[in-house]
């Protein structure tokens, strides 16, 4: 009987010690691979976290965390190289007119970021010159005619750089 009890309450102690594991991991570990995934529509006008992208370039773009030590921070988006890119789908550009757009971004070589809509079929609506800086600034660039309504939106890598990009959104 003795032995039964002490085997139930290794179980149960593995059980803890698993279970405990697990929602540290879950918490702190590294993001898991992305997938194109919807989020709904977004607004242009609100904070459009890139790094909910819908489909990539097969290189030059990538996810990381903004803050290594803690994940919490929230996720950036690094584009690395002539033509790395990124998709956002279906951001709502509205009736209004608008006439920048707001970049968060870091980089320590500078840059360009170039901004599209439709797929990247369309012509680039902004080219945001991104300075070189070691901590986060928001760099605003004025945008070229924008239709209204919904569209995909691409934000490419324009020379051959590496700029990291926490979020976009448009005014």
């Amino acid at each position: 009987m003795r032995i039964d009890f002490i085997r139930e309450a290794a179980q149960v102690s593995s059980s803890i010690v698993s279970l405990s594991e697990t929602v540290f991991l879950s918490l702190y570990s590294i993001r898991p691979a992305i997938v194109p995934r919807g989020v709904g529509v977004t607004n242009a006008s609100q904070d459009i976290q890139i790094d909910w992208y819908s489909s990539k370039s097969k290189a030059g773009a990538s996810i990381s965390s903004l803050d290594k030590l803690d994940t919490l921070k929230g996720w950036q988006t690094v584009l690395d190289g002539t033509k790395a890119w990124v998709q956002y789908d279906n951001v709502d550009f509205g009736g209004d007119k608008l006439n920048s757009v707001d970049v968060r971004v870091l980089s320590k070589t500078g840059g360009t970021i170039l901004v599209q809509l439709n797929n990247g079929k369309a012509p680039v609506i902004a080219r945001v010159r991104i300075p070189i800086a070691d901590k986060w600034k928001i760099v605003s660039s004025p945008i070229s005619e924008c239709q209204s309504g919904i569209h995909n939106q691409v934000v490419q890598l324009g020379d051959d750089r590496n700029v990291q990009i926490d979020r976009v959104s448009f005014r």
